[in-house]
């Protein structure tokens, strides 16, 4: 019976996934870590429309964070992938 791979991760110690891989995009994934976090609190609801207003953002009941300035980044469902071999 063959040993199972470690499975401490994705991508650790063993390199079982190569034979899978062969043929496969690369792919190279952009750090969009944020590069300071600071958490704001506010006292009534006129803070936070007035902190809003400042920042020229919206902020909802719902809203958990928000980018300064406002993020304008693309999500990752517009990308696809084009191969450069076939591409028509």
């Amino acid at each position: 019976m063959k040993a199972k791979p470690k499975n401490d991760g994705f991508f650790t110690d063993n390199e079982w996934w190569k034979k899978h891989w062969k043929g496969m995009p690369e792919y190279n994934q952009e750090d969009l870590t944020p590069f300071k976090t600071v958490y704001v609190h506010f006292t009534c609801q006129e803070d936070v429309d007035a902190f809003a207003k400042l920042v020229a953002q919206n902020i909802h009941k719902a809203t958990k964070s928000i980018w300064y300035p406002k993020n304008r980044r693309e999500g990752s469902t517009k990308l696809i992938y084009v191969d450069e071999e076939n591409e028509s």
